[in-house]
């Protein structure tokens, strides 16, 4: 772990303890130390520039369609929209 990564989980270990308006001490302490798990964790598994050249593979798309996740994430979005601002919202049912 370098210097950084730790001076990065520190500094989210503060604003997850500062942030809060509770005075609870166990929530902010907890906050923080989620918070600095969640930086340590994705600094852990974020590649090296110099790595990330040597294991890239070239990959073969040529019988993909070139929109098939954008189409994918963009229906999965409609349904989420349509499920919670649609269906279940009693204004918009009503009329």
């Amino acid at each position: 772990m370098s210097v950084s990564t730790v001076f990065l989980a520190f500094a989210a270990f503060l604003v997850g303890a500062f942030v809060p308006q509770s005075k609870s001490t166990k929530q902010r302490v907890g906050l923080g130390l989620v918070a600095a798990a969640a930086v340590a964790l994705i600094a852990g598994l974020w590649p090296d520039p110099s790595d990330a050249k040597t294991l890239a593979k070239a990959v073969d798309t040529s019988g993909e369609w070139r929109y098939q996740l954008t189409s994918l994430i963009f229906v999965a979005l409609n349904l989420i929209v349509d499920l919670l601002y649609v269906r279940l919202d009693p204004r918009v049912r009503t009329g």
